[in-house]
């Protein structure tokens, strides 16, 4: 479910950054408490890059970081 949130708002903000990026798939970790970690696979041109992704939820509402993304 958290999953498929993260996935639906990070492919909407690319698409109002006017970014040409497909999120192919996020995998997420529960580490304890609010915060999860895990790994995101994006698809830039045909090029497919794998990425680690921080995600705090507190049940109601979620924040994301694609680390190192640029």
């Amino acid at each position: 479910q958290l999953e498929n949130e993260v996935q639906n708002l990070m492919e909407e903000k690319f698409e109002e950054a006017g970014l040409n990026i497909k999120v192919n798939n996020i995998s997420l970790v529960h580490k304890g408490g609010n915060d999860y970690t895990g790994l995101v696979i994006l698809e830039c041109e045909g090029e497919i890059e794998q990425f680690d992704i921080n995600v705090i939820c507190d049940g109601e509402s979620f924040q994301y970081e694609i680390v190192n993304f640029e």
